[in-house]
Parts: C-alpha cells; structure tokens; sequence
C-alpha cells in the first residue's frame, strides 16, 4: 500500500518544500520510501520552477536535510494522485477546498495542525517576511507536525 502526501502552502518557497523535506527524512529513517512518497506545491503560481526560499535551504541544510524540490503550483489531478493533501493554514485549505470537485477530494484536505502534539491545531505561518529565526521556529513547527502525520499514517496502515 503506497501513501501519497501533498504539503501545500501559498508559493511552494517557504513552509510546503520545508515539510516535505522533513517529511522525506522521516520517511527515509524508517526506511518507509516504498510505502509513503510526499511532494509539495503552491496555491500561488508566482515561483513556479525555481528553488525554495534561500532561508529554507538554509534551516535545512542546518538540520541535514537536503532539498531539491522545484515550486509548482497546485492542480486538479493532485486530487487523484495524492491521499493527503496537508494546507499549511486557513487561507490556503480554503483555496485548496475551492478546487475539490467531489466529497471524495473534499476528504483528503487537512491543515497541518491537526497532526500537532505540541503544535496542535495552530497554522503554519508564513516565515517569507520574517528573519531565519521565523524560518526556524517554522522547521520545529513543522517537525512536530510531520511526525504527528507520520504517526497517524502509520496507525491508519496498521487498521488495513
């Protein structure tokens, strides 16, 4: 059983590239690449092609985590490919659900803290205006998150 995310945030620059990263490290030291892929993208097309944000390279870099990811932005068929598309905050779950055309895509759309331990229920905020202290209190942020959903993929496979 293959589990297909999706981490998307306003221009695929900052917040969504960043938790797919740590997301993929995660998924790499269980060794689960085989069951569970992740991508990102943007409700935004304005970075379409290009490399994230010099600061979250940065952050990662910091944290070991490579990434290679080029923005694109959201589509249509995403809601076919992907079993969990994670919205970063409210503003773009309400763009990311303005594009579901069924009850089946409209159950596939979650915000990232509804897999928050310590994070629980809060937004990602967008660190693109910020310092590298925003970046950073992002990736701890997005730390949580990721291994939150990690473990919620992880029981829900166990069920099947």
């Amino acid at each position: 059983m293959n589990i297909n995310v999706l981490f998307v945030c306003l221009g695929n620059i900052c917040r969504s590239p960043m938790a797919e990263g740590i997301f993929n490290e995660l998924i790499s030291q269980k060794s689960l690449h085989d069951q569970i892929t992740c991508d990102s993208a943007g409700t935004g097309n304005y970075h379409i092609g290009k490399l994230p944000d010099h600061r979250t390279i940065e952050v990662c870099n910091d944290n070991n985590i490579t990434l290679t990811h080029r923005c694109r932005q959201l589509k249509k068929e995403d809601f076919d490919t992907f079993a969990y598309i994670i919205a970063m905050d409210n503003e773009n779950l309400k763009k990311i659900k303005s594009l579901t055309e069924s009850a089946a895509h409209d159950k596939k759309v979650f915000l990232m803290g509804d897999f928050g331990k310590i994070y629980k229920n809060l937004p990602v905020p967008d660190p693109y205006y910020g310092s590298k202290k925003d970046f950073e209190q992002v990736y701890l942020q997005l730390l949580d998150t990721c291994e939150g959903l990690l473990q919620h993929l992880l029981a829900k496979k166990e069920a099947y």
